[in-house]
């Protein structure tokens, strides 16, 4: 029996039918002109106050403590080069922030470019890309890469004041908005040396509730002193809550371990299962690694990974190449130390032999390859092999030299 032929679907493909031909109708959009005059080109300054979220995350807090963190960067960069013991941050209650160094101070010779001479200085903070970490040898490891962080920094402020002390002169230099106002350079005391940065943001630009949390303040400035031991941090900072300005010191002697131990007493993560931290130091192809942990009797994993002094809060190869390495070595002595019988069927999952435990890594590099401005993730492939050997010979040598704490940590 043949189908039932639907006669309005059959006439419409029926090739007796002439094809009705409409003319489309232009809508708004189609006969708007797209040409050359519609194009714009926005370069320096121009840019990074169009689309500030590509250079500093996002106008709320966290951008504009990203302000902060270019400039410390830089000031820890001159600090790791040998340059400089001290670094001074203020932060007061009408919305001026200010980084201070004591390291060589920004060059302000007269270069040439696009056919002005202009003081370095001008030029770094008026053009991205500018700065002098590019050059090979400039800087053994350094934290600010793409010369845009100072140029960041004055781009988004309302008003910049930069001094320089530099072999016995002081460059001062106003900026608004990004416009470079006519420098001053005067004699100073030639024992003076180092570069300032105070600036006040501009609020047309950040979120209305934007605003400098103390509290993250505190906390990168006390990471920043057990990343680089040996050199004092100086916070002087407006309490809201205290309704008045406070003054800490941030230094440490022994770094990570410091950390770690700062980690294990404020995070209430249970009780150390091992007397001292567990520290693996050493350097490997030009990459230097540093790794401080710590197990506990809790089950909160508690993991903050640096590269060149920079937080990567997503992680990347590093934290990759530990967590490789602690799993299998304390798989590899929880059979050797008659902890579990087959690796197969009873080896420790990774997430599980996490629990609890407070570690901090650390590498410096010459050329890390983050993602992004804000640097939350590194993405330098051969260090994840670089960090896995390294913690693994340093997780053995630590399990034969202590057995005994070693085979509790295993049997929680």
């Amino acid at each position: 029996m043949s189908a039932p032929v639907d006669e309005k679907k059959e006439k419409s493909f029926s090739t007796s039918d002439k094809p009705v031909t409409k003319t489309p109708t232009k809508t708004k959009k189609q006969t708007q002109s797209y040409s050359a005059s519609d194009i714009q080109v926005l370069e320096g300054i121009a840019a990074i106050r169009h689309r500030p979220g590509m250079y500093i995350g996002s106008t709320s807090t966290s951008g504009l403590l990203h302000l902060i963190w270019e400039a410390l960067d830089n000031a820890v960069d001159e600090s790791v080069a040998g340059y400089g013991k001290n670094i001074w941050v203020s932060l007061s209650h009408d919305g001026w922030a200010t980084v201070r160094d004591e390291a060589r101070g920004m060059p302000f010779d007269l270069m040439l470019y696009q056919g002005d001479y202009l003081p370095a200085a001008t030029v770094i903070l008026t053009v991205p890309h500018s700065g002098g970490k590019f050059a090979e040898g400039a800087y053994k490891t350094a934290g600010g890469l793409h010369g845009v962080g100072s140029t960041v920094i004055n781009a988004l402020s309302e008003k910049l004041e930069l001094t320089i002390w530099k072999d016995g002169q002081e460059f001062s230099q106003t900026f608004s908005r990004g416009t470079a106002m006519p420098h001053v350079i005067t004699p100073c005391d030639p024992k003076l040396h180092g570069t300032q940065l105070r600036w006040l943001y501009d609020r047309s630009i950040f979120d209305v509730d934007a605003y400098y949390s103390l509290e993250a303040v505190e906390s990168r400035l006390k990471a920043a002193a057990y990343l680089n031991r040996g050199v004092t941090f100086q916070l002087d900072a407006w309490d809201e809550v205290a309704e008045q300005q406070v003054e800490h010191i941030y230094y440490s002697r022994d770094g990570l371990p410091d950390y770690v131990r700062d980690l294990t007493t404020s995070t209430n993560n249970g009780t150390p299962l091992s007397k001292h931290v567990i520290g693996i130091v050493k350097e490997k192809d030009s990459v230097q690694v540093e790794v401080a942990l710590q197990p506990t009797s809790g089950y909160k994993t508690v993991m903050y990974s640096y590269a060149n002094a920079v937080r990567t809060r997503d992680g990347g190869v590093h934290e990759t190449g530990f967590k490789a390495a602690l799993t299998k070595v304390v798989n590899d002595y929880a059979i050797k130390l008659g902890v579990i019988k087959n690796r197969e069927k009873d080896g420790f999952r990774p997430e599980v032999i996490q629990q609890g435990l407070n570690v901090v890594i650390s590498v410096k590099l010459t050329n890390p390859q983050f993602q992004g401005q804000t640097k939350d993730r590194l993405n330098n492939g051969p260090v994840e092999g670089i960090v896995r050997s390294i913690t693994d010979e340093g997780l053995k040598e630590w399990f034969e030299s202590n057995s005994a704490a070693g085979k509790e940590w295993l049997k929680k």
